[in-house]
């Protein structure tokens, strides 16, 4: 997937997705334009850029219970025993 980019200088230019996060960091694009518009950097949010502020608490992602199912995986587990092991 390519990502249009603007140069501080006014240029445009196309490059690949996996090289846009390192333009952002070395700063050296003004802008990139996402499907709902154009990103200009310092003023529009980007993921990773300082949105530390908006949760405090304990971190949540990823830490499920092992002994705990959801209602779905204990129905899966009743139609599939043999792979309850699994889940």
């Amino acid at each position: 997937m390519v990502i249009r980019i603007r140069y501080p200088d006014g240029r445009f230019d196309m490059v690949k997705a996996t090289r846009l996060n390192t333009l952002i960091e070395t700063e050296e694009i003004e802008g990139f334009k996402r499907a709902s518009g154009w990103v200009v950097l310092g003023r529009d949010p980007v993921r990773g850029q300082g949105n530390d502020e908006f949760y405090h608490g304990t971190e949540r992602r990823g830490t499920a219970a092992t002994d705990v199912l959801s209602s779905s995986e204990n129905f899966s587990k009743k139609l599939f025993p043999e792979a309850a092991g699994v889940l």
